[in-house]
């Protein structure tokens, strides 16, 4: 309750500097899910879960100097500082970030939120390979050159823990700097496609490295988009122990038809790790390692309520192989963003 209250006198302090300061802006956005499992999948209980608010503040300190600040409440009145930085124009080849920012890996990651994407659940391949709304603490530098556009960082990087997706930090593990970042060549304002690189030492001692690169495909129109990401995932382990690896990718189409958006989405995931997985405590102990190789089809929906409201009807066919699981999922969200 007490980060509630805290989050409860940001807005409301917030809207008073705003009464007095026209040179703030507030932004928000707002949902909840509902999910029906199988026996088998991991949320076999019918239940609205996931409440999700966030606001973004965002304004003009002085001439080409700006911030963005982004606070997300969640479930269990759990408090997220998604964004916290000051941004610097200079003109539209350099310009710099610094502070706490959303990391440009693909698109999927910096383009999240309940009311920017057309699946109720991320990807498998963004879902399990790094965290979700992966942020870092560092200097980001981007722009367009000659027709690219580019981002480039340097951070305190990702920590090793039991599963890639849970290495998310704020204070750096090591002494080691990870650094990274996307080139994108926008064809036209429908084509555009990019490629992500990242890289850092991920354990306490600053010995082994994590590398994860992405490749991205989008076409969008107003009536109708098609995307898709690739991701690979390398990560060291100790001597006695295989390296990590492992790839994964989604595809998606949609269409309009009468602000109704029918979804089709194939998804896979493999991944192999004889050193982390459950029971890993570092340094001492390994885990049980990781062995996974699945696949998801999603059929789906995405109505629109209002131009800032959004109905989504998802239903994942998941499969495993080597194991016939009843692990099917219908889910349901509604988004609004203002």
């Amino acid at each position: 309750m007490k980060k509630f209250a805290l989050f409860v006198l940001l807005f409301f302090g917030a809207s008073l500097v705003f009464a007095q300061n026209n040179q703030l802006k507030i932004n928000g956005y707002l949902s909840v899910d509902y999910m029906d499992g199988q026996d088998e999948s991991g949320d076999p209980y019918r239940t609205l879960q996931d409440p999700k608010l966030g606001l973004i503040f965002s304004g003009l300190i002085a001439a080409k100097i700006n911030y963005t600040a982004e606070v997300m409440l969640q479930q269990d009145a759990q408090v997220e500082l998604n964004q916290a930085l000051m941004e610097f124009s200079t003109s539209n080849a350099f310009n710099f970030k610094l502070g706490l920012y959303l990391v440009p890996f693909g698109r999927y990651n910096e383009n999240n939120r309940a009311y920017q994407t057309f699946l109720v659940e991320p990807p498998m391949n963004v879902e399990y390979f790094y965290p979700a709304m992966w942020r870092d603490m560092g200097v980001q530098l981007y722009g367009t050159i000659a027709g690219l556009l580019y981002s480039v960082y340097v951070g305190n990087g990702l920590a090793e823990k039991n599963w890639l997706n849970e290495g998310q930090q704020f204070k750096d593990n090591n002494k080691d700097k990870a650094f990274g970042g996307r080139v994108a060549w926008n064809v036209d304002q429908r084509f555009e496609v990019g490629y992500s690189h990242y890289r850092g030492k991920y354990d306490d001692t600053n010995s082994r490295d994590l590398v994860l690169q992405c490749l991205d495909v989008s076409l969008i129109s107003p009536n109708y988009q098609l995307k898709g990401e690739y991701t690979w995932a390398d990560n060291e382990n100790p001597a006695d122990y295989a390296n990590g690896s492992g790839e994964g990718y989604f595809a998606l189409l949609t269409f309009n038809i009468q602000n109704v958006w029918p979804v089709v989405s194939y998804q896979h995931y493999d991944y192999e790790d004889p050193f982390h997985g459950a029971g890993f405590f570092y340094p001492g102990f390994s885990g049980l390692g990781i062995s996974e190789n699945r696949e998801r089809w999603t059929l789906g929906a995405v109505y629109n309520l209002a131009q800032t409201a959004f109905f989504k009807l998802e239903y994942q066919f998941n499969r495993e192989k080597e194991f016939e699981k009843k692990n099917d999922v219908l889910l349901l969200q509604v988004a609004v963003s203002f």
